[in-house]
């Protein structure tokens, strides 16, 4: 709903394009997220009553960007300004892999589970939002940066501050990775891959089909770079072949 009137003491976050407020929370639900979300000096533009979780939270955010072409995806910016977008099935290690790169390389979050385009404006959405740490997350990192996240909160994991991207980024990518993980036979292989195949590839985790228009502009903003799908491995294969790739 539209805050026209918010109130200045209620503190006003943004993720993606959508700054709001929270009412109806207890104090601790309110102390996690000052410290996991980024804070705006907007104007509040929606009022989110009640959310029972960070993740619902987040949720409803991800929601409000309806005009957005979404991906299953982390994505990052290098330091040498290269876009790297990752896309794959919940569990695939796409996350696992940002956050190594972002905390082992500096290189800059944009998205780590959901990405959204503005693709009416080729323009990328950088969504600081936190990292949901699943079980042996830390221990994958550990092994492979020698590094673990923190401050962890509840198994969440905010790279506030310089880990963020700067916003409204031009939608194209330098590296374009599909990450897929066979848990029964995994074998570690690289494949490279034409544009066509990368579209096809993002067909099961996009809304790529429901936005006119969208397939032609994904297909655009990839074939200018590199295409390849990663089929398992470790965090440090799957590491050792991007900074190869971006190299």
């Amino acid at each position: 709903m539209n805050c026209p009137d918010k109130s200045k003491s209620t503190p006003v976050y943004k993720l993606g394009r959508i700054s709001f407020a929270v009412e109806g929370c207890n104090q601790s639900f309110r102390t996690e997220l000052d410290t996991l979300l980024p804070q705006s000096e907007e104007q509040a533009q929606e009022i989110v009553q009640s959310p029972s979780t960070l993740r619902t939270l987040q949720n409803q955010i991800y929601e409000m960007h309806d005009d957005c072409l979404w991906m299953d995806a982390g994505c990052l910016l290098t330091p040498d300004g290269k876009k790297v977008l990752i896309i794959g099935r919940s569990g695939a290690g796409k996350s696992t892999t940002t956050m190594a790169l972002a905390l082992a390389y500096d290189w800059k979050v944009l998205a780590e589970d959901i990405l959204l385009i503005d693709y009416t404006k080729d323009i990328l959405i950088t969504f600081g939002a936190p990292f949901s740490l699943k079980p042996g997350t830390l221990e994958l990192l550990q092994d492979s940066i020698g590094r673990v996240p923190e401050p962890i909160i509840n198994g969440e994991w905010s790279p506030l501050g310089p880990m963020v991207a700067p916003r409204d980024l031009k939608a194209h990518f330098d590296v374009s990775l599909v990450f897929t993980r066979d848990r029964e036979h995994p074998s570690h292989k690289i494949t490279e891959l034409s544009p066509a195949e990368f579209l096809r590839k993002c067909l099961p985790v996009s809304n790529v089909l429901r936005m006119k228009g969208a397939g032609e502009k994904l297909l655009e903003y990839v074939s200018k770079g590199v295409c390849v799908e990663i089929a398992d491995g470790t965090v440090q294969e799957r590491i050792n072949k991007i900074l190869e790739l971006v190299s």
